[in-house]
């Protein structure tokens, strides 16, 4: 049944009562306003109630979504793609890993307070190795593993890190 019917059918059903039966005027118009209003009160509800059956609406997708993306910082970015390989050759690595060794070299020795051509030889053959200038086919003559790269890493974190201690700090 449609809206438009059964409402125009409600209207006429109150007017015959009306016309036929006037002392039940005022009876029949308030039984149709009734009728009309818990009608539209059913119809509202029922479009509210298919509205939200219906599922993801815009809205409720921008309410998901988080309004900021997690952006990767590039330095991780440019290790993982770096070290994201099983075999370096050692041109590859000449060019890609060896810089980042050096400047973790450089990093550790630093934030101990020493310079890098201060405390080179204090460093062991192969972290001597990788911040001189001798190419990688010279050092090692093959192709370099990951395993390789995890074995430079490990040697690298065993360097001292201690802090300078400054004049006039508390301890």
């Amino acid at each position: 049944m449609s809206s438009a019917f059964f409402l125009g059918a409600l209207t006429l059903v109150a007017w015959t009562v009306g016309f036929i039966r006037p002392g039940y005027r005022l009876g029949a118009a308030t039984a149709w306003g009734l009728m009309v209003l818990v009608y539209g009160l059913s119809w509202s509800g029922l479009q509210v109630r298919s509205l939200a059956a219906r599922g993801k609406s815009p809205y409720d997708q921008i309410l998901q979504t988080p309004l900021y993306k997690k952006v990767r910082p590039a330095d991780l970015v440019r290790c993982e793609r770096t070290f994201g390989r099983r075999v370096y050759t050692p041109g590859d690595f000449d060019h890609t890993v060896r810089p980042v060794l050096r400047t973790l070299i450089r990093h550790r020795l630093a934030f101990g307070g020493v310079a890098l051509d201060d405390d080179a030889r204090t460093l062991d053959e192969e972290l001597s190795g990788l911040i001189g200038r001798v190419p990688a086919e010279a050092l090692y003559g093959r192709n370099l593993l990951t395993a390789d790269i995890e074995r430079m890493v490990h040697r690298i974190e065993t360097i001292p890190m201690t802090q300078p201690h400054h004049r006039g700090s508390v301890h």
